[in-house]
């Protein structure tokens, strides 16, 4: 893997979500998000989605959804539609707990190929600190592109859930992202901040 150290980038990300409840086990979720560059003072991508969630039982859910995204390359924006279905498993041990999720989209690009992609994500939570009450928590995070780029994005989180209320969750996270751009890979260190509400 090679990088270019002198394409070495930061950002600030924020997530928002609403999950609303529809049944015992199907729920809708609206989320939308920005990726904020301080150096060039811009914002460098921006989201918003659709999902409905099934949990088939405590331990998997699935789902499908859309998302209509907008990033920003080489001074231009690029549009993209993205249908998807996802999936994720959950089991708890000693007190951790851990999910993979698996997720198949098709992008729907203005200005580029559009393809099938495949993302995937492991995340550990660690036992839960009662006083003051709080969890941390580390992810993986991998993109993989269904045509000849194949492997394309890797992250790294660190982060904590900091609030939890019965409906109301607020993560911080630091994150460090490779994303391939022939022949390097470029390095993304990132500072994120999440809000979920339940209605």
């Amino acid at each position: 893997m090679i990088s270019a150290s002198q394409d070495r980038n930061f950002q600030i990300w924020n997530l928002n979500s609403f999950d609303v409840p529809l049944a015992d086990k199907t729920s809708i979720k609206f989320s939308e998000k920005i990726h904020y560059t301080p150096k060039t003072n811009s914002i460098d991508l921006k989201f918003a989605d659709t999902k409905l969630e099934y949990n088939i039982k405590s331990w998997c859910t699935i789902g499908g959804g859309g998302r209509f995204l907008w990033f920003r390359k080489d001074n231009d924006w690029i549009q993209e539609q993205r249908p998807m279905v996802f999936g994720t498993l959950n089991v708890s041990i000693n007190r951790f707990d851990l999910d993979f999720s698996n997720r198949i989209a098709y992008r729907f690009l203005n200005k580029a190929d559009n393809h099938f992609r495949h993302w995937q994500k492991f995340v550990i939570s660690f036992p839960e600190i009662s006083k003051p009450k709080f969890q941390f928590f580390s992810a993986f995070e991998s993109f993989c592109k269904l045509n000849i780029e194949k492997l394309h994005m890797l992250r790294l989180y660190a982060g904590m859930n900091t609030i939890q209320k019965d409906h109301f969750e607020m993560k911080i996270y630091y994150a460090l992202q490779k994303n391939k751009d022939v022949p390097y890979w470029i390095t993304t260190d990132i500072i994120g901040i999440n809000f979920s509400i339940e209605i």
